[in-house]
């Protein structure tokens, strides 16, 4: 099998389990919206939907929110999917963060402030 496609589920099951003990319910995975694919359904604690992004990877030298490309693709589909009429509450969970001042952590910066995501977690800072 594939080692990105892998690394990726292994990352998407972290976020279900770190998601699960907040009190969080997992409710769908892999949802198709306008083509673009939804990694995680699930309601917080008090039961608002989030629709949630899952991008990382512990391969390589430059993980995660470190890649100014996956930021650049994390970006691209939250503005997409913020097309969609009444969006509920969207997050992107990165396993690393980008480096503090880089392009990628400017973007993601950007992106927070005019409402493209409402959170953005890190597993690892």
């Amino acid at each position: 099998s594939d080692v990105c496609s892998s690394d990726l589920r292994a990352m998407e099951e972290m976020v279900c389990s770190m998601l699960r003990m907040e009190g969080w319910r997992i409710h769908q995975r892999h949802l198709k919206i306008n083509r673009q694919e939804i990694d995680i359904v699930a309601f917080d604690p008090d039961d608002d939907e989030w629709w949630i992004e899952c991008k990382g990877s512990w391969e390589g030298n430059r993980q995660g929110g470190k890649r100014t490309d996956t930021v650049k693709k994390a970006v691209a589909t939250a503005w997409y999917l913020s097309l969609v009429p009444d969006r509920p509450h969207y997050m992107l969970f990165l396993s690393h963060r980008p480096l503090v001042g880089s392009s990628g952590d400017m973007m993601l910066r950007e992106a927070l402030d005019h409402g493209l995501f409402t959170d953005i977690r890190c597993i690892v800072d």
